[in-house]
């Protein structure tokens, strides 16, 4: 999400550029005039009112090319690509946060967190999902996960390198959800939380 973010920000400051040449291109190999559309459009036989012209106007081309790009950049890339932006960041943003309260369960953090560090972790996640997760027994359960996990990481993996998912699977498949209760359900919870972080996806996700 971040590299696609970073990538964005370079496409607006150069994609406009590097699109036009592409477009220019293939106008020319088309036959098309490049400043064609930017005066008038119908559609249905019907002008749209951002097209229409005072009467009497002449509907030909009026504005040199270099304006109509420079108009266009800014009323439709620049602000499309604003857009898209915006959005991404604020998912990554919500992203970011729900990774920061349940992410001391698999992975780097883990693996190279003292007992102190995860407990704590473990107090603030159970206390602010209190009703499901009973919270002196999650702080005990994340006491021992650790070495639980170890054994049964795949040959070639880390702990490291592990997954939600991946832990998930381990205190399901080896019979450990028992023992690490409260564990296992705050992984199911964050397992299922993207489907409600995006929004404009969230009626397609749930069915």
């Amino acid at each position: 999400m971040q590299g696609l973010v970073d990538w964005l920000l370079d496409f607006k400051t150069d994609g406009f550029e590097q699109s036009f040449e592409k477009a220019k291109e293939k106008a020319e190999f088309l036959g098309i005039d490049l400043d064609f559309g930017f005066n008038y459009r119908i559609t249905r036989n019907k002008r749209p009112r951002r097209f229409e012209q005072n009467e009497g106007e002449n509907q030909q081309a009026t504005a040199p090319l270099a304006n109509n790009l420079q108009k266009f950049k800014a009323e439709f890339f620049d602000e499309v690509l604003e857009k898209i932006i915006v959005e991404f960041k604020g998912t990554f943003d919500s992203i970011k946060m729900i990774q920061s309260e349940f992410g001391f369960m698999w992975g780097q953090v883990l693996e190279s967190s003292n007992i102190s560090h995860l407990t704590l972790k473990a107090k603030e996640l159970a206390t602010k999902y209190q009703d499901d997760l009973d919270q002196s027994a999650m702080l005990q359960e994340i006491t021992f996960l650790k070495s639980a996990v170890k054994p049964f990481i795949e040959d070639g993996k880390t702990l490291k390198a592990s997954t939600a998912l991946e832990v998930l699977d381990i205190l399901t498949m080896n019979g450990l959800h028992q023992q690490f209760n409260n564990i296992h359900t705050a992984l199911r919870i964050f397992l299922t939380i993207p489907v409600s972080v995006a929004s404009n996806e969230r009626a397609f996700s749930k069915h």
